[in-house]
């Protein structure tokens, strides 16, 4: 069947931009208790996390489904190369815990070069729900049996 790409994405960015508020607005409650305040900047910055793994897992999906392998792979490791490098030069600088957060980010980099510049691939915002009803109900289920397993 064919696979309506623009329900999944907008969906996806509903889900992920309510997360990535709710995330960003916990940091700044924890700002007020002395005990995590340290915390909350990192916290915002992980946030990021949040829309960068939109774009990243959507185009691994679109790569799985059309079988390019070679292509899935190599984005993979040069997102791991980034992330390597990215994380030895925070480290030597002196940047403390965000070197070992802020390449996690760079990981969904190369996927997302890929999608919307090598592909040219452009969101539409369209969304069905008549057409998202059984990607919906296979994520609810999963989601329902993960938490009677858990």
């Amino acid at each position: 069947a064919e696979t309506h790409y623009q329900d999944h994405f907008t969906a996806g960015a509903v889900i992920q931009g309510v997360l990535f508020l709710l995330v960003n607005v916990m940091a700044f409650g924890l700002r007020f208790v002395p005990a995590y305040a340290p915390a909350a900047p990192l916290l915002h910055v992980m946030s990021l996390l949040l829309p960068l793994d939109l774009v990243s897992e959507f185009r691994v999906k679109m790569l799985e489904r059309s079988l390019e392998w070679r292509r899935l792979r190599t984005l993979h490791a040069i997102g791991l190369a980034l992330g390597a490098a990215l994380a030895i030069t925070m480290a030597l600088t002196g940047w403390g815990a965000y070197a070992l957060l802020v390449p996690s980010l760079t990981m969904s980099l190369p996927f997302a070069y890929d999608l919307f510049v090598v592909e040219g691939w452009r969101p539409t915002w369209a969304w069905s729900a008549a057409r998202y009803g059984p990607a919906r109900r296979f994520g609810l289920l999963r989601i329902g049996s993960g938490s009677i397993v858990s």
